[in-house]
């Protein structure tokens, strides 16, 4: 499972075939809606890496705590190279850390 954020993301993954170019297919877990895009990958020793930004998918628009699948598909045979889930969580930007020396008192 890899960890999403609703902006531009890295997937980077170890196929099962190496190819320059792939269909990647993006399943919401919840509505069964997918999109098929097109997208170039780059190599990094064995792993290769995809650059998807998920804010301009035309069918779906991830939603924060949803559960994604993602397929990688060989574009011109077709076969699935890689698979897996995607999670989308908050930015992490919008937490606020809190400072505490962890005293406790009683009554």
């Amino acid at each position: 499972m890899q960890i999403i954020t609703t902006s531009s993301q890295v997937i980077t993954f170890i196929p099962r075939a190496y190819e320059v170019a792939y269909l990647v297919d993006v399943i919401d877990m919840v509505t069964n809606v997918t999109e098929i895009v097109s997208r170039a990958a780059n190599t990094f020793g064995n792993y290769k890496t995809i650059d998807i930004n998920f804010s301009g998918l035309a069918t779906i628009s991830l939603v924060e705590g949803r559960y994604y699948g993602i397929q990688v598909l060989n574009a011109s045979t077709l076969d699935v190279v890689y698979r897996d889930d995607l999670f989308c969580e908050i930015n992490s930007a919008q937490y606020t850390q809190h400072n505490s020396d962890n005293t406790y008192t009683t009554l």
